[in-house]
């Protein structure tokens, strides 16, 4: 076994991963606008990674999503909505696989195409200067998904043990993954992976140490539509102002969570009625609100009662006009949390660490912000996060920016790990199959 995972090291790290064709590569991915509503520009990138893993001998597949929602302001004509007109939000998704040694484990690895940054957004183009590159999505997440790309390739030229792989990029986890969510639950229940792998941004600390994601928050958003009475600014008796009536409710939001311990509230979003001018009484306010949360159990406590709080009704000053709400809960996103088969995929990128000389020291963190690895945490997965590209500035235009010089040592820890998973070993008394 020891000579196996010698013999496994040599052969990783003789295989050439070129910086140019890797930066190359992420130049090209990172100047396709993939704002998430951007389908177009999502498939061509979706279409450019699909030949990368299709030369690497994995079936790929282009999956379709779709999330039909319950409108909140679907009765009031008018109202002008956050999100689409329809109703509906869309996807496209990008599914790999490719069978591993007889006996294998399953790896699951998740990234995301889709960015922040819109389409008429100025900050589009990939800039680089020394060892630093500016970009949108360079950081969150497309230095990332080039890891994957060349760690993959190392993996697979070098002839090293190889677990079946199991691949999921998709279009929509900025906006919380409402149309992949499915299909990510849907594959991990056919394909029972034992470990999983994200590779949403490294981070370098001070010190120089890195950061190893092993815990994240929990995440809810809730969607409020609140309906009042149009009136002359002059005769506001006659009417009851939405937009006050949303107003004092988000003060005793953030009053109700700033009393709450491990809950994080932010109102993101927020507008009234399309028609509405400075002397009209506003009929119409909406808005979106973002939950954080460190435990299930005061994450739904909390959001229960804000539920509360928002649908409530507000009366006027005579009590004769009274607006009423109607809520959404988006959805419901419990944290990630620690697993005891974490313990095995640690050994694995700190054992790949040291054979490859890899200057930095690996720190098990928690981070405040959701992503796809929650969703294999809570179905079981042992899952470590954090693994992609080192940089920092994430949705900051023109303050993203990755090490180049990370992404080589990034790709062969992967694959080093990676061929340290195959074999089955304890993985089945310690990960989600036991």
């Amino acid at each position: 076994m020891k000579r196996r995972k010698k013999d496994a090291i040599i052969s990783v790290s003789t295989v050439e991963l070129p910086i140019g064709g890797l930066t190359e590569l992420l130049r090209e991915i990172v100047e396709i606008n993939s704002v998430s509503d951007n389908l177009v520009g999502i498939r061509r990138i979706a279409e450019r990674i699909a030949a990368e893993l299709t030369a690497l001998g994995f079936d790929v597949k282009l999956h379709a999503g779709e999330h039909r929602r319950q409108r909140v302001d679907r009765d009031l004509e008018g109202a002008a909505p956050l999100e689409p007109d329809d109703g509906s939000e869309r996807g496209l998704h990008l599914v790999g696989r490719l069978d591993g040694d007889p006996g294998s484990t399953t790896v699951l690895l998740l990234g995301h195409m889709d960015t922040v940054y819109a389409q008429s957004s100025p900050f589009q183009a990939l800039q680089v200067d020394g060892d630093l590159a500016c970009g949108p999505g360079v950081v969150d997440m497309k230095g990332g998904l080039v890891v994957i790309l060349g760690g993959l390739r190392a993996l697979i030229e070098s002839g090293a043990p190889r677990p079946s792989l199991l691949i999921v990029f998709n279009s929509d986890e900025e906006v919380s993954s409402n149309t992949s969510r499915g299909l990510i639950e849907e594959l991990i229940a056919s394909h029972r992976p034992d470990f999983c792998f994200c590779v949403e941004p490294g981070e370098r600390r001070a010190d120089g140490t890195e950061e190893l994601v092993v815990e994240r928050k929990g995440h809810c958003c809730l969607h409020v539509g609140i309906y009042g009475r149009a009136a002359h600014a002059s005769k506001p008796e006659l009417g009851i102002s939405a937009l006050s009536a949303l107003a004092r409710k988000i003060v005793r939001l953030e009053a109700l969570a700033s009393q709450t311990a491990g809950v994080t509230l932010n109102v993101g979003r927020w507008s009234g009625a399309p028609d509405a001018t400075y002397n009209t009484v506003p009929r119409y306010a909406q808005a979106e609100i973002d939950v954080r949360f460190d435990d299930v159990e005061s994450g739904r406590a909390f959001v229960e009662q804000a539920k509360a709080i928002l649908g409530e009704s507000a009366t006027s000053p005579d009590n004769e006009l009274t607006t009423r709400s109607l809520v959404e809960e988006v959805f419901f996103a419990p944290p990630m949390g620690p697993h005891p088969g974490q313990q095995r995929l640690i050994g694995a990128l700190m054992q790949a660490a040291t054979a490859i000389d890899y200057p930095h020291r690996f720190v098990p963190v928690k981070r405040p912000g959701r992503s796809d690895a929650n969703i294999a945490a809570n179905h079981g997965i042992p899952s470590i996060d954090g693994l992609g590209i080192v940089g920092s500035g994430s949705h900051v235009a023109f303050g993203e920016s990755a090490r180049l010089s990370s992404l080589e040592p990034r790709a062969r820890l992967l694959a080093l790990a990676l061929a340290s998973l195959a074999r089955a070993g304890d993985s089945r008394s310690v990960g989600r199959n036991g």
